[in-house]
C-alpha cells in the first residue's frame, strides 16, 4: 500500500510503528516500509520471517530494480552499503521503523523502545542505476501485523528542476533509429518542428538511449521518442531517471487500446477462423434440427403448383 501524495519524490521519508504477530505461513513472511515506484522498482525496510526456521527472524533493507530482486548486490548495480547492529526481532513487540531516501543515499533504521537496534544504508553513487524515486508505502506479506503512527513525507518531488541559466538555449534530442516497425520520416518531421520552435535539436540512436553514460542528461531539456511502441526495454530505466530529474518527455505513437484478440492472446486471423468455424457448426446443427426447406414449405419459389407444371410441360 502506498500513501497518497501528489507524485513520487526523490527525497522521501516514511516511518511507522509495526507490531508483528505470529504467522503460520510456510513461505517468506514480511512486514515493513517501502519507497515504492512500481512493482519492479522499490526499496523495502522489513522485518522478515524465514519459512524454513521459525527462529530465523531478521531485518533487511533491500532493493528491487527492474524486477531484479536484491539488485543492490548484483554486479552491474552493486551499491556500497554499511550495517550497524543485528536484529533478532520477536512477535507481539512494537518496533519503530524509518526509511529515508535522498539523492545520494538510502537508509533504514529499526528501533525498539527508543533505542536503535538495526541500521542499514547504501550510497547511491552517480551513474549507478538504482531506485531514486517513489512514494512512501507499507507492505505486509503472509504476516499479520499492526501498523500505527504511519507517516510519509516527500521533501522534494520528482520532476523539480532549476531554470535554464542565462544565455543557454534549450536542447532537445530525438530518437532517430531504424527500429522495427518505425518510419524515419516521423522522426524527421518531429525534429523539424522542434527546430522551428527554437530548440536546438539533436538525433539520438537507440543504443545511446539505452546507455545512460552516452547522453549528458542534465543538459537535455526535451526528449522526444517517436513511435514509442518500439522502444527497447533497456531504455526504460534511463528514461524514467531522466523524467525524475525534471526532464520533459514527448511521446508519439504507442500501442492503441487493447483489442479482444490481444486480451485473450490469440492472433486476429486465428480468432476470425475460429469464429467462422463456430458459426458454420451452429448453422449445420440448426439445419439438422429443422431443415430450411421444411420452414419455407413447398411453394418457396412463389409459383403455384399448376403454373409450375405447365411451365415444366412447355
Amino acid at each position: 500500500m502506498r500513501l497518497e501524495v501528489p507524485s513520487p519524490g526523490i527525497a522521501v521519508t516514511v516511518r511507522a510503528t509495526i507490531t508483528p504477530h505470529q504467522t503460520t505461513a510456510r513461505t517468506w513472511s514480511v512486514a515493513g516500509l517501502m519507497v515504492y515506484f512500481d512493482d519492479g522498482d522499490y526499496w523495502r525496510l522489513a522485518l522478515v520471517q524465514a519459512p524454513d526456521d521459525p527462529d530465523r527472524r531478521y531485518a533487511e533493507l533491500v532493493e528491487m530494480l527492474g524486477s531484479v530482486w536484491q539488485a543492490q548486490n548484483e554486479p552491474t548495480t552493486r551499491l556500497e552499503g554499511a550495517t550497524e547492529g543485528e536484529l533478532q526481532w520477536a512477535y507481539d513487540r512494537p518496533y519503530q521503523l524509518e526509511l529515508r531516501l535522498s539523492a545520494d543515499r538510502v537508509e533504514g533504521t529499526i528501533a525498539e523502545g527508543g533505542a536503535v537496534r538495526y541500521r542499514r544504508s547504501y550510497e547511491l553513487a552517480e551513474g549507478v542505476q538504482a531506485v531514486r524515486k517513489g512514494w512512501p508505502g507499507v507492505e505486509t506479506i503472509e504476516m499479520r501485523a499492526e501498523v500505527s503512527d504511519l507517516e510519509g513525507e516527500v521533501l522534494r518531488f520528482a520532476g523539480s528542476r532549476p531554470p535554464l541559466p542565462p544565455g543557454r538555449e534549450p536542447i532537445a534530442i530525438v530518437l532517430a533509429d531504424s527500429l522495427p516497425g518505425t518510419y524515419p520520416r516521423v522522426a524527421d518531421v518531429i525534429a523539424r518542428g522542434i527546430r522551428r520552435a527554437g530548440l536546438e535539436g539533436r538525433a539520438l540512436s537507440a543504443a545511446e538511449l539505452c546507455n545512460p553514460g552516452d547522453v549528458p542528461w542534465d543538459a537535455v531539456d526535451l526528449l522526444a521518442i517517436p513511435e514509442c511502441q518500439t522502444v527497447p526495454l533497456e531504455a526504460r530505466r534511463p528514461v524514467l531517471d531522466y523524467v525524475a530529474r525534471g526532464g520533459h518527455l514527448l511521446l508519439t505513437g504507442g500501442p492503441g487500446k487493447p483489442t479482444f484478440d490481444q486480451i485473450i492472446g490469440v492472433s486476429l486471423w486465428a480468432l476470425a477462423l475460429l469464429v467462422a468455424v463456430v458459426l458454420i457448426a451452429i448453422l449445420a446443427a440448426l439445419e439438422q434440427f429443422q431443415p430450411w426447406r421444411d420452414e419455407v414449405g413447398t411453394d418457396w419459389d412463389g409459383l403455384q403448383p399448376d403454373t409450375a407444371h405447365a411451365a415444366a410441360g412447355s
